[in-house]
């Protein structure tokens, strides 16, 4: 008597790609039927990758010269494996050394590729430093900047460079140091400018300040740093006062008991 057996669904093997085995569904057994793979193509060895000559527009330094002599390298190496003697390992050395500096010369002489001009886009924001690709989005931009109300300011950008520019440029008194965009404005600054430049007039003129100064015992200071002295003075101040912080080491004075020949008056009595 026979019995029959529903069919039932193969599992998927998750270590085999679908695309190269047919699954069969038979009442008994699973049967799967493997396709033939696809031959791989034949690895090139040393000598053929060698050999083999690379498009010229890749490599323009590959000339004749260059392909004559590497081909000379392959035989010199074939030569040397063959005979394994120094000889000829030695001038396989020279011609594949030849060869590098030859390559290097060839390079050399080949013309470099222009840079194209790099060219700042046609929606480019200045003050925040941003390019666009359309004028929708630049626009767009636009439309978020914000203008300084500090002092009359005209510096218009996003929220953020506007909070920067107040806190680094009127904060700090930096603004008045720049010229305004009148003329009037520049003209004065350069004046300025030069009347402080140090020429030998400006430079005695301070340097009889700074004497004065002196002569009335006043504290000389830079605007910069404040008061100022030779670090190696205080460095041997500090290092005076380290060394008369520490207490000298007490004497121990030690107690030396003497022997006494006369016999004290309260034993006399006892005896």
């Amino acid at each position: 008597m026979s019995v029959f057996c529903a069919p039932r669904e193969l599992l998927a093997n998750p270590f085999r790609s679908s695309s190269t085995e047919t699954q069969i569904t038979t009442a008994y057994v699973p049967v799967v039927v493997e396709q033939p793979k696809p031959e791989r193509a034949a690895v090139p060895t040393c000598s053929q990758s060698s050999t083999s000559q690379p498009a010229s527009e890749d490599k323009p330094w590959l000339t004749e010269e260059v392909k004559i002599a590497i081909q000379k390298k392959n035989e010199l190496f074939k030569i040397a494996r063959e005979s394994k003697k120094p000889e000829d390992w030695t001038a396989f050395k020279k011609q594949r050394f030849a060869i590098g500096k030859l390559i290097r010369a060839c390079k050399q002489n080949q013309p470099r590729k222009a840079r194209s001009p790099t060219t700042k886009s046609d929606f480019y924001c200045d003050p925040c430093d941003h390019g666009f690709a359309d004028h929708a989005a630049y626009h767009e931009h636009v439309s978020e900047h914000v203008t300084c109300l500090r002092d009359g300011c005209r510096f218009s950008a996003c929220a953020k460079l506007v909070e920067l520019h107040i806190k680094l440029q009127h904060d700090t008194g930096l603004i008045r140091r720049i010229p305004a965009d009148g003329p009037e404005d520049v003209e004065d600054w350069i004046r300025q400018r030069k009347s402080r430049y140090p020429t030998l007039r400006n430079i005695a003129a301070k340097k009889a300040l700074q004497e004065e100064m002196e002569s009335r015992r006043e504290v000389l200071e830079t605007p910069k740093w404040g008061k100022r002295g030779n670090r190696f003075h205080r460095r041997r101040r500090k290092r005076k006062g380290k060394q008369q912080e520490v207490e000298t080491p007490r004497k121990t004075v030690t107690k030396v008991h003497l022997k006494c020949d006369k016999v004290p008056e309260a034993e006399l009595d006892e005896m």
